[in-house]
């Protein structure tokens, strides 16, 4: 992803001497991606060609070598790399499965109710105009001030004492229908 157009890139990658693959992420992918919140963005892929690890942000390149070495099954010292299996925090088709999201605070609810507010997360639809669910927008829009209220006011009626303890009902997913940057079946 970049702001500059192509015609800036290419020259870019000319004058610095880049030699490898450069390309430019379409919309959809970006979507694909859980939104690109911050430039640079990157994502550690395992040779299946599962990503392992996102990082938001320049880091240390060393970090970089020794997640690749420990993907590799090559030496890394005593230094530990963890990786993970996206269970929603990174990619939109995951929404449903995410048990945490950002900028929401569960820590008020029980379990129980964590679950309760996830379903309705998934189930709601954020009004901002992207089409896509709470937990949706969440992911992909962390600025989003519309999904974010509506998250706290869902979690604070759970956290009520005088919420209903009812049991979660079935998400029904609320996936966009007029976008051209649908998130992947």
């Amino acid at each position: 992803m970049d702001d500059d157009d192509q015609d800036a890139i290419r020259k870019f990658v000319a004058e610095f001497g880049i030699n490898y693959p450069v390309a430019l992420a379409t919309g959809e992918i970006r979507v694909q991606y859980g939104g690109i919140p911050a430039l640079p963005t990157s994502f550690v892929l395992d040779a299946e060609g599962r990503v392992v690890q996102k990082h938001e942000g320049l880091r240390d390149p060393v970090l970089y070598e020794t997640e690749i070495r420990a993907l590799l099954g090559l030496s890394i010292g005593n230094v530990r790399v963890e990786t993970f299996e996206d269970t929603g925090q990174v990619f939109l088709k995951h929404a449903d499965r995410a048990s945490e999201l950002p900028g929401v605070d569960l820590s008020k609810l029980t379990p129980e109710l964590r679950v309760v507010a996830l379903h309705k997360f998934n189930a709601e639809a954020c009004t901002c105009g992207c089409n896509y669910t709470l937990a949706q927008c969440r992911i992909y829009d962390r600025a989003c001030k519309i999904s974010q209220a509506a998250t706290a006011k869902i979690v604070a009626a759970l956290a009520s004492p005088h919420a209903p303890q009812a049991s979660p009902a079935p998400a029904q997913s609320a996936q966009p229908t007029a976008s051209s940057e649908k998130p992947p079946e």
